[in-house]
């Protein structure tokens, strides 16, 4: 949520062109481990343990999910940079906030 608002913000300043984010969530409650773990133990600690017992089994980490997941768009954007992304892709929901501070008409909040 913090991130796609200071996002939004800059959207709203005219520093970035909202409709062109992309974010992956790859981790989460790394600063609620199990009892009797420290937060720094559950996030490196742990995934280094299960990779060395299972150096074949890459599903243990979703920064290597995130990254694959990355890679690939990241690859198509530089392919077809002139003939997909430079112009943009059209949106065919809305994007923006009930307010619509970026333009466009919200289908969804509150009626008018």
């Amino acid at each position: 949520m913090g991130r796609t608002l200071a996002l939004f913000f800059g959207a709203l300043r005219k520093k970035l062109d909202f409709s062109r984010i992309a974010m992956v969530k790859s981790n989460s409650n790394y600063d609620r481990p199990p009892p009797g773990y420290s937060a720094y133990y559950n996030r490196y600690v742990i995934e280094e343990i299960i990779a060395e017992a299972e150096p074949d089994y890459t599903d243990y980490s979703n920064m290597y999910n995130a990254w694959t997941v990355l890679a690939v768009l990241v690859d198509d954007i530089l392919e077809n940079w002139e003939s997909t992304y430079l112009a943009g892709i059209s949106a065919s929901n809305y994007i923006g906030d009930p307010f619509a501070r970026l333009g466009g008409i919200p289908n969804f909040g509150k009626s008018t």
